[in-house]
């Protein structure tokens, strides 16, 4: 099932792959390798050579050409090992231990959590990495949550009527802001630079305005402070004129 909603297609395969060897393994271990090595017990029993199985062995020798005994590790396992594992308090500590190490890779199963990076897959500096990075920075996946840009365009921002006009467009009341009150907004996502603008210039009131003359300059202030460099990339500057005198349009954002 994992195979088939995996979203990159080549690993899909791979996983795809990967379940019919260990299904085909599962059969072989039953049946085939089964099979064989009661065939080979056959051969033993009956002092056959293992390479040439018609060739009957007539002189069977006790030791290896090491000159050690043959099956060393058999008689440890009869002799030394199966003793000491079949006596009860031996099988009550192996039981425990098996139950635990059983428990602990249970809970561990549980807990595990799905951290794959995709972008890992990525050869840095190829086009489908750099299609990532944008769409990570511009279009990133939450849950019913889209972020969107606003471009409030070229305009005279220090008009006391376009100031008037941005505070209810960014007002977080939904009674009274024109994007707070829209049905697919999302409450409390709004971030606008004009309204952190107005909260530095301490302006509660949405009627309260900044002075004509003095707009662009208050604006330079703010832009100089923490907050103002943090959204400077927030506006877009005219290009022939300074920040004090223009600004050709601001960006805004939210999300729905």
């Amino acid at each position: 099932m994992s195979c088939l909603i995996f979203r990159f297609l080549f690993l899909r395969q791979i996983r795809l792959v990967i379940g019919v060897g260990i299904f085909l393994d599962f059969l072989l271990q039953a049946t085939f390798f089964v099979a064989c090595l009661t065939i080979d017990s056959r051969r033993q029993k009956h002092d056959r050579r293992d390479l040439f199985c018609c060739s009957v062995v007539k002189n069977r020798s006790t030791k290896n050409i090491f000159g050690f005994e043959n099956f060393g590790l058999k008689r440890f396992f009869e002799n030394t090992f199966a003793p000491i594992l079949l006596k009860k308090v031996t099988a009550f500590v192996v039981i425990g231990l098996t139950l635990a190490l059983f428990g602990i890779s249970i809970s561990g199963t549980v807990s595990l959590e799905l951290t794959f990076q995709d972008d890992a897959l990525f050869k840095e500096g190829s086009p489908i990495a750099e299609y990532w990075d944008v769409q990570e920075v511009y279009f990133v996946e939450t849950s019913n949550i889209f972020p969107v840009e606003v471009f409030t365009g070229q305009l005279d921002y220090a008009n006391e009527n376009n100031q008037r006009k941005m505070s209810i467009l960014f007002e977080s009341d939904p009674e009274i802001g024109a994007i707070s009150s829209d049905p697919f907004y999302k409450q409390n996502t709004l971030n606008s630079w004009y309204s952190l603008f107005r909260e530095w210039g301490n302006l509660t009131d949405p009627t309260d305005v900044f002075p004509y003359d003095s707009y662009y300059e208050e604006l330079s202030k703010f832009l100089l402070t923490e907050v103002g460099i943090s959204i400077k990339d927030s506006l877009a500057f005219g290009e022939d004129q300074k920040v004090s005198t223009y600004f050709g349009k601001s960006k805004n954002i939210f999300d729905v």
